[in-house]
């Protein structure tokens, strides 16, 4: 009995593992080569990218299985490391010259925007920096004035502080003990809120909470809203983070009530208040998660440098730095005091 002979089928594509599903792909051809790039996923969810080769003359025949690009590694690195290997190799051993001034110039572009990206956040903390040394050393000066008042300072922060706790825990919204509290302490809110500074009211129907003008001709526009609001919300747990009405409607408030104090610093008739580059706070939220400080930051960023969001931590710790400047002043007037009876 003569076999017959068993003819080879001709394999019209790449090699296929039957564990592995392909998402997508896309082929390169020249000559008698042939190239492919897909993206696969195995049956245990893993994806990845899987670059072949064949030749595709006298016929079709796959390079093996080609390699294999998992999605857990830095692809930018990785493909870095690639292009710069195989155009070393390329050079060395087959003589050939790539050259790819596209990838050079977008290497350096690349670069440009990472240094512009850290010269502006640099410029940013420079002047953050300055504002707060400036403002440091303001409050020092204003602590001499109160610190007779130290102690029952102490007693009012260490109320405040409970009461957020308290009403945080609580349904039950009280916005108006919140502005009672912080009107009696101004201070909480920088020792130049307290210390010859002055109330002032340019629109009486947008009903802000409280505007201050400080010693040095800073005018600081409140809104204060009940510890028990938070200013984001998920509309489901894995949801992304949403800004609530209460805060959208405290930075509509305090926009409006800026932009006509911007309207009557443009007149001149007699009567009307003379304000200049006005700051609006809107106090709001209390032990917020650490992703809603992320959005915190990033809304605080987009409304620099007029409008900025402070939680009621940030107050109480705001009032606690007041205290120690007050402290400091009172140790300070004690030593100069000491050594001049000294003399």
């Amino acid at each position: 009995m003569v076999k017959k002979k068993t003819e080879k089928k001709r394999i019209d594509d790449f090699y296929k593992l039957e564990h592995i599903t392909e998402i997508k792909s896309d082929s390169f051809e020249e000559g008698s080569y042939k190239s492919k790039i897909s993206s696969e996923k195995n049956k245990q969810g893993y994806e990845g990218i899987r670059v072949q080769s064949a030749s595709t003359k006298p016929y079709f025949k796959t390079h093996k299985l080609g390699f294999w690009i998992p999605n857990r590694i830095n692809l930018s690195e990785w493909f870095k490391w690639f292009s710069r290997t195989v155009k070393g190799f390329a050079y060395k051993i087959w003589d050939k010259q790539i050259e790819d001034v596209s990838e050079e110039v977008s290497i350096y572009k690349e670069k440009v925007e990472l240094l512009n990206n850290e010269l502006v956040e640099a410029k940013i903390k420079l002047k953050d920096a300055e504002e707060r040394l400036n403002k440091q050393q303001v409050e020092l000066t204003l602590a001499k004035e109160v610190i007779d008042n130290i102690e029952d300072y102490e007693l009012r922060l260490t109320e405040f502080e409970n009461q957020m706790k308290r009403i945080s825990s609580s349904a039950k919204k009280e916005e108006h003990l919140i502005k009672t509290k912080i009107k009696e302490s101004k201070w909480i809110l920088g020792i130049d809120c307290e210390v010859k500074a002055s109330e002032k009211a340019v629109d009486p129907q947008l009903a802000i909470d409280l505007h201050i003008r400080t010693e040095i001709g800073e005018d600081k526009v409140f809104e204060f809203k009940s510890p028990n609001l938070n200013p984001f919300f998920k509309k489901k747990d894995d949801s992304r983070l949403y800004i609530s009405d209460e805060l959208a409607q405290g930075i509509n408030q305090l926009i409006l009530y800026l932009r006509r104090t911007d309207l009557y610093s443009g007149l001149s008739e007699e009567g009307t208040y003379k304000i200049q580059a006005p700051s609006g706070i809107i106090v709001m939220g209390y032990n917020i998660t650490d992703e809603e400080q992320r959005l915190l930051k990033n809304w605080n960023f987009q409304l620099r440098p007029y409008v900025k969001i402070v939680t009621f931590n940030e107050l109480i710790e705001n009032g606690k730095r007041q205290l120690q400047n007050i402290k400091y002043a009172r140790e300070n007037k004690e030593f100069l005091k000491k050594k001049e009876k000294n003399k």
